[in-house]
C-alpha cells in the first residue's frame, strides 16, 4: 500500500501557512493511520474536521512501531540529520500513546522490546554501527549477543520501549473518537489515499508462550512476533519451512499479506516520501500534516529527504 497526503490549498481561502487566531475547518479524505492521525490531532487542536471515505487501511508491519535506519542516514547525510530522524521516530511513538490514552482505545497497546538480529558474521559490523549511532541521537538501542531467540544468531540490536498494538482497532478508536458533522463548502481539504503495493508477505502462527518481544531478521525479510501466547513469523514463501526448523513446530495458521505501507507527504508541489513501518511513518505522516495546517510548517517536513 501507498500512503498519499495532499494538502489543497483552495484559491478563495487564506493560505494554509497564514498566521490566524480563528482555528480552520478541515475536510479529511481517507481512513488510514496517516488520514486519522492528522485528523484527531487536528481535532485536538480545536479545529472542525470532517471525515469523508473513511476506508480503513492497515497492513504489512502496521503492528509495531521500528525502523532501524539511524546509521545510514548518519553516514550519508551527517549528526544533525540523524538526531532529526531519531527524534521524529520518538515524537511518532509518544503521539500513538498520547492518541490511545487521551481517545481511551482499546488496542491492546503494549511497549516492549525489538530486536534487529542477524545470524550472519559478515552483518555484525553495521548492526554495532547502528547501535552506536541510535544511542548518542536519542533511541534508546543497545548491541548485544545473548538474543532470546531458540536458534543461534550472531548478535542483535535490542531496541526499548517500543510500541506494539491492534491495528484496527486503534483505526477505529480514532475514527470514533470524532464527531460526525456535514462538511462546509469553505473548508481546507486534505486528501490521504492508499493505493495497492506490488509486494506481498506470507505469515504463519505456532501456539507457544514466550514475554512478548519482536525481532527483524537484518539480512531476510522476515520478522518474529510473541505475544499472547502465540508466536508469529512473517516473511517469504518459505516462512513455513523456517518456522518448522527453528522453533520445531507446525504452524497452526497461515495467511499473506500486503506488503508495508509506504506513506508519502506532499505538499503543495513538494513531494516527499517515507518508506518503513506503516504504523510509524503513517503518524509521522499524519502530523506533518497537521502541523502544517496549524502551524504552517513542520519540525519534521524534512525527514523523509534523509530516508533514501
Amino acid at each position: 500500500m501507498e500512503l498519499t497526503a495532499r494538502l489543497h490549498p483552495d484559491p478563495h481561502l487564506p493560505p494554509l501557512a497564514s498566521a490566524t487566531s480563528v482555528a480552520p475547518s478541515v475536510t479529511i479524505s481517507g481512513g488510514t493511520i496517516a488520514a486519522l492521525t492528522a485528523a484527531v490531532l487536528l481535532h485536538g487542536r480545536g479545529c472542525s474536521v470532517t471525515l469523508v471515505h473513511p476506508d480503513l487501511g492497515g497492513a504489512g508491519e502496521s503492528v509495531s512501531t521500528f525502523v532501524p535506519r539511524i546509521h545510514r542516514v548518519r553516514r550519508a547525510h551527517g549528526t544533525a540529520a540523524a538526531k532529526l530522524v531519531a527524534e521524529a521516530q520518538l515524537a511518532a511513538v509518544a503521539t500513538i500513546s498520547s492518541i490511545v490514552e487521551r481517545c481511551s482505545i482499546d488496542c491492546d497497546l503494549q511497549r516492549l522490546p525489538v530486536y534487529l538480529y542477524t545470524e550472519q558474521r559478515a552483518k555484525v559490523a553495521e548492526l554495532k554501527s547502528e547501535a552506536s549511532s541510535a544511542k548518542p541521537a536519542g533511541i534508546a538501542a543497545e548491541w548485544i549477543t545473548d538474543v532470546p531467540l531458540p536458534f543461534a544468531t550472531r548478535g542483535a540490536v535490542r531496541y526499548d520501549d517500543q510500541l506494539q498494538l491492534q491495528p484496527l482497532r486503534y483505526l477505529l478508536g480514532m475514527a470514533s473518537s470524532l464527531t460526525a458533522r456535514p462538511a462546509r463548502r469553505d473548508e481546507r481539504r486534505v486528501r490521504i489515499e492508499a493505493h495497492a503495493g506490488t509486494g506481498s508477505r506470507h505469515a504463519v502462527a505456532i501456539p507457544g508462550g514466550a514475554p512478548a518481544a519482536v525481532f527483524h531478521d537484518a539480512v531476510a525479510n522476515r520478522s518474529i512476533r510473541f505475544s499472547d501466547g502465540i508466536l508469529v513469523v512473517s516473511g517469504g514463501e518459505d516462512v513455513d519451512r523456517f518456522a518448522s526448523e527453528r522453533f520445531g513446530a507446525e504452524p497452526s495458521h497461515r495467511w499473506e499479506v500486503m506488503a508495508d505501507v509506504l506513506p508519502s507527504v506532499r505538499s503543495e508541489g513538494a513531494v516527499q516520501h517515507i518508506s518503513g513501518s506503516g504504523l510509524l511513518w503513517g503518524t509521522l505522516a499524519g502530523m506533518i500534516v497537521a502541523d502544517t495546517i496549524t502551524h504552517g510548517s513542520s519540525a519534521f517536513s524534512d525527514v523523509a529527504t534523509y530516508l533514501d
